[in-house]
């Protein structure tokens, strides 16, 4: 009768077998905390854009009637357009 020798992979899985389950989870858990600070990071940009269009946005509403407001007060003081 011949034993046979374990692989490198079986010993591998027994000594990881033997560790508690929060050390056997923390190879996994480290990839998904970075796509998690990435997706993070992501929506933060996202935010930004909506804020700079809500901001954009606004301008323009004011820029119309600033524009307006200008050129009527130029008319009534009689100064040229430059």
């Amino acid at each position: 009768m011949r034993i046979r020798r374990r692989s490198r992979s079986e010993k591998l899985l027994e000594r990881i077998g033997d560790l508690p389950w929060w050390q056997r989870a923390a190879p996994l858990a480290v990839p998904a905390l970075g796509a998690a600070v990435f997706a993070g990071r992501r929506r933060i940009w996202q935010g930004m854009v909506r804020a700079a269009s809500a901001v954009e946005d606004a301008a323009r509403t004011v820029k119309a009637p600033a524009e307006g407001l200008r050129e009527a007060a130029r008319k009534r003081a009689g100064t040229a357009q430059t």
